[in-house]
């Protein structure tokens, strides 16, 4: 089964790293988070029927306000995590 697949690479590797638009304050901000692979599936069901706090859901890795990330961010996670980041709202 291709989920149970994903699931045990995301547990090997830690815990898979998303890039996240959000909002907060009615303000809009950025995160990168490292996905708890134990909380995988609650998180990508709540993100389909509701709102939900990503910090409930892994470690930030970086984050910020805004709706990019400034250019070194976005370098150092591609350089260090290999985490390609979208340059528009579709992610």
């Amino acid at each position: 089964m291709e989920t149970t697949h994903n699931l045990k690479l995301v547990a090997q590797r830690g815990g898979e790293i998303r890039f996240i638009r959000a909002t907060e304050q009615g303000l809009p901000c950025w995160f990168y988070v490292r996905l708890n692979p134990a909380r995988l599936l609650e998180y990508e069901h709540r993100l389909k029927f509701g709102s939900l706090d990503v910090r409930e859901f892994g470690t930030v890795l970086h984050s910020d306000w805004g709706i990019h990330p400034p250019a070194d961010v976005v370098a150092f996670m591609r350089d260090t995590y290999g985490v390609e980041t979208p340059e528009d709202d579709e992610d």
